[in-house]
């Protein structure tokens, strides 16, 4: 009933923004992390949203990254971005 409530939201806003999208970029290879990010490009699957996987080493150099987003934030199809890295505070 939930993920009903958040379409009927998303697409009544379609016309003004287009279908939406979303990117998840994937830093290493932990395994749940893999699951975390399976589970929400299942749940854009229901929803109807495009979603975009890219996957980096989990060496990759901050600036890499950044770069990355940088030109993930200037594509006009991606609305929303998920960033799973692991933390070593």
């Amino acid at each position: 009933m939930f993920l009903l409530l958040i379409k009927s939201f998303i697409f009544s806003r379609g016309s003004q923004t287009g279908k939406p999208g979303v990117a998840f970029f994937l830093v290493g290879d932990r395994h749940d992390s893999r699951v975390y990010i399976r589970k929400k490009q299942e749940y854009c699957m229901e929803l109807g949203i495009n979603h975009f996987t890219y996957e980096f080493p989990s060496d990759i150099d901050e600036q890499t990254l950044l770069s990355k987003i940088d030109e993930i934030n200037e594509r006009d199809d991606i609305h929303g971005l998920i960033v799973q890295v692991k933390c070593y505070f």
